[in-house]
């Protein structure tokens, strides 16, 4: 069974619809495959995160990233999740930090990405050590559960990485901060042991 709808982009799914149904726009080319297994309100919200996906990757541009993937069932966002995780915490990837940008000063940003991102990698260590120390600490799980929601919201939303660095920056700014922030504690217990080490 098929249900035919013309304009599908930021609409809604049907209040009612059997299991296995699958949406087209239209045309031939299905947008959705329904599903019953969670509440029809809330997969109405990955339908329509779906739908803002696929505007995105016929947007185009230049810093596209996974654009075969236009997750059409719940399924598709279960399975995409490890993938939307590294596209959310470590792009722009290095394939984005040379080559030529839609302008002069695109190339050049890419660079300066590329350093940028780069030196984040290192940072983000430290974050790793931050979550051995604050493991029992349920303000901080729930500040990570937070801006881990809102960096994936947007690795789903968008496939251009242009725009997925742009819009997850206060989520992932939190993560370096704390990263740099014990890095740095790193570097002065190392340097206050060297100096007790000296004196003895």
């Amino acid at each position: 069974m098929v249900y035919h709808q013309e304009s599908m982009i930021f609409a809604e799914l049907p209040v009612e619809l059997p299991a296995d149904v699958v949406i087209n726009d239209g045309g031939k080319n299905n947008v959705w495959t329904y599903t019953k297994w969670i509440p029809h309100s809330l997969e109405r919200k990955f339908f329509q995160i779906s739908q803002i996906r696929r505007s995105s990757i016929h947007t185009g541009g230049k810093t596209l990233i996974d654009e075969h993937v236009e997750l059409k069932s719940i399924t598709e966002f279960i399975m995409y999740l490890p993938r939307a995780l590294q596209v959310g915490l470590l792009s722009p990837f290095p394939e984005f930090w040379s080559g030529e940008g839609s302008t002069s000063a695109n190339t050049m940003g890419r660079k300066i990405v590329g350093v940028v991102t780069f030196a984040f990698y290192f940072i983000l260590i430290g974050f790793l050590y931050a979550l051995f120390v604050y493991r029992k600490s349920a303000l901080f799980w729930t500040m990570l559960l937070f801006c881990l929601v809102g960096i994936l919201l947007y690795s789903y939303t968008s496939a251009n990485t242009g725009t997925i660095v742009r819009t997850r920056y206060g989520f992932y700014m939190l993560f370096v901060s704390f990263g740099c922030a014990h890095l740095v504690q790193l570097l002065q217990s190392y340097f206050k042991n060297r100096a007790k080490m000296k004196q003895v």
